[in-house]
Order: structure tokens, then C-alpha cells, then sequence
């Protein structure tokens, strides 16, 4: 199942991955890819015994994309942040333990996503490259 181009799902074995596919806005969560997340968490815990979330391209999360907030007005950024807490709930209150695989940059909302997962891991090779 393919949830958007901004976040891809497959399922390894038992294992949903869940990836942040926005690489060259560093994966900054708009409302597409939280609504892309959520839909993808769903799918996991029907169909999954874990979880793992990652990022595609150079980093984790950079956080939100400030780009959609521009035009809104202040209260409405606040009651925004809705949508990301209930995507977040569902990952943290689940059935299945969603693990998050780290890498460089990990800000704000992303560090919020990375969070709401049971587990939070990082790892490199010795070159500094993300292992898969």
C-alpha cells in the first residue's frame, strides 16, 4: 500500500515501514504528510506486529514546514496543532510498538514524532552512512 509520495508504506515480514519520503524539504511535516502518517498508522496496526518510522534523505524530521503557516492566522496555528497530537496518539497508543530509526536532524515536530514511538534508535556505519 502506497499511503502518499510523501510518506511510503510497506510491510517487511511482520514489520510496517512507515518512510519520510520529502527529502528536499529535510521531511518538515505539512498537513499532507501528517494526514500521510496517520493514514499509514492505521494501516500498521491493522496489519503489523511493529512499527519502524525513518526518514528518507539527509535527516530524520526537520519539524514542520513553516511555509503553510504563513497565511494563518495565529489561533489558527494553534488549534493546527490538533491534527499532528491524534496522529501522534495513535503511534504512541497503538497495538503494535512503533520503533523510530534516527538520523541526522531530528527537530521540533520531528523530535515530537520520534517521541511518540516506543523506541528511538540511531545508527551509522563507520563512513557515517545510514544503515537500512
Amino acid at each position: 500500500m502506497a499511503t502518499h509520495e510523501l510518506v511510503t508504506f510497506s510491510i517487511e515480514g511482520k514489520v510496517a515501514m512507515i518512510g519520510l519520503d520529502r527529502a528536499e524539504k529535510r521531511n518538515a511535516i505539512n498537513d499532507a504528510v501528517i494526514a500521510a502518517i496517520e493514514r499509514a498508522v492505521e494501516h500498521a496496526q491493522e496489519k503489523a506486529r511493529a512499527i519502524v518510522l525513518y526518514g528518507n534523505g539527509p535527516c530524520f524530521c526537520a519539524g514542520l514546514d513553516l511555509v503553510e503557516h504563513e497565511a494563518r492566522p495565529a489561533e489558527e496555528v494553534f488549534h493546527h496543532s490538533r491534527s499532528w497530537h491524534r496522529a501522534f496518539r495513535k503511534l504512541r497508543h497503538g497495538r503494535v510498538p512503533a520503533i523510530a530509526a534516527l538520523h541526522g536532524a531530528t527537530i521540533g515536530g520531528g523530535l515530537e514524532l520520534a517521541a511518540s514511538c516506543h523506541l528511538r534508535l540511531l545508527a551509522y556505519d563507520q563512513h557515517h552512512e545510514r544503515i537500512r
